[in-house]
């Protein structure tokens, strides 16, 4: 993570780097035994999104792997009532995975993170957000 301003907030450097990891926290994991991150989203339900990761990744200039396969469960019911689900996965390796590993360490994220500059932190909390993460933070009873 980037140096500590004086009594200031810290900074990753791009707030759309921060987006990438709050996608990750969301939606990725890390591959055991190899050093890859992936991040997986339904392209069924879920195709702007999709282009949204593809936009970010090109806005930090990472290459991934891309690969789109049917899922066979879960099952998302379309509007026409058809059992489908096409999942498009993206792997990250190279450069990347360091950094990525080192900024939230077992896929966790960090006290630091949350001392990150508001505008950095912004864009985490909306990659935290377009992930799976806010299915399930929207079925929370409100207090």
């Amino acid at each position: 993570m980037a140096g500590k301003y004086k009594q200031g907030p810290l900074s990753l450097g791009s707030p759309h780097y921060s987006e990438l990891l709050g996608w990750i926290l969301s939606d990725g994991h890390f591959e055991t035994g190899r050093l890859g991150v992936n991040i997986s989203h339904s392209e069924t339900a879920n195709l702007l999104k999709i282009k949204k990761i593809k936009l970010t990744f090109k806005k930090l200039g990472i290459k991934s792997i891309e690969r789109s396969y049917k899922q066979k469960y879960p099952i998302i019911w379309d509007y026409d009532g058809n059992k489908t689900n096409i999942m498009h996965n993206f792997a990250i390796y190279g450069d990347w995975i360091r950094r990525i590993r080192r900024d939230i360490p077992d896929k966790k994220p960090t006290w630091e993170l949350l001392q990150l500059k508001p505008s950095e932190l912004i864009y985490l909390f909306k990659g935290l957000m377009s992930g799976a993460l806010s299915f399930i933070l929207m079925s929370l009873p409100l207090l």
